[in-house]
């Protein structure tokens, strides 16, 4: 199938792209105990918010890169997450493979 797109005002042909199947995992991972949210990396590694919800004791770890927390509780969950999420978002170290013996 072959689209028109005016570029300028010359008409150019465009190959259509064929469409991306999302396949959903057949059932998710359960998180570790203690996670409240877990954030995905560019990577694919995650990034896990920890802690009492209603506490300033909060803190976050990435499995890609090993970043941390500044402190062992980093503060409440509104600023944790914000810094979680931040990290997740630009972070592009890949998880870890698992070792099969």
């Amino acid at each position: 199938m072959k689209l028109l797109s005016l570029r300028g005002w010359k008409a150019v042909e465009l190959e259509a792209q064929p469409a991306v199947e999302v396949v959903p995992e057949a059932e998710p991972a359960a998180w570790p105990e203690g996670v409240v949210i877990r954030f995905v990396t560019v990577g694919g590694a995650h990034v896990d918010v920890t802690g009492p919800e209603y506490s300033d004791q909060t803190s976050w770890y990435c499995h890609g890169c090993k970043d941390k927390s500044q402190y062992p509780y980093a503060g409440y969950l509104s600023s944790t997450r914000s810094k979680a999420n931040d990290h997740a978002s630009a972070c592009r170290a890949l998880p870890k493979p698992e070792v099969s013996r």
